[in-house]
């Protein structure tokens, strides 16, 4: 990373991206979008660490958790935002970083 000189899943990188993609989405109160992002790759860390499943089930079972607990965070945060296009952000959003992150575990760039 070029702000840190490291990667890892929680990495600035991730958040700055989510966060241009929210501007792009018109999602403003970009602080909503890293206060959730922060929360919830915290907690999916802490889930990879000690849930004792195989890295890929983990992976999944966690992603799927936090594609949901994002999507019900930002209908509340963004009341005045269609369905649609939440549903739209968090998809994309979520999807091109666990793109990244499952490219940067193969390239060995992740921390652990």
């Amino acid at each position: 990373c070029r702000r840190c000189g490291r990667c890892w899943p929680a990495c600035c990188c991730r958040w700055g991206g989510k966060t241009a993609l929210a501007l792009a989405f018109r999602l403003r109160a970009v602080w909503k979008v890293a206060a959730v992002n922060l929360t919830t790759q915290l907690l999916l860390i802490l889930f990879l660490s000690l849930s004792g499943l195989p890295y890929m089930t983990a992976v999944l079972v966690g992603e799927i958790a936090v594609y949901a607990a994002e999507f019900i965070a930002y209908l509340f945060l963004y009341r005045g935002v269609s369905r649609w296009r939440v549903l739209g952000y968090t998809a994309l959003a979520n999807t091109a970083t666990l793109a990244m992150g499952l490219l940067f575990n193969q390239l060995g760039w992740l921390l652990g």
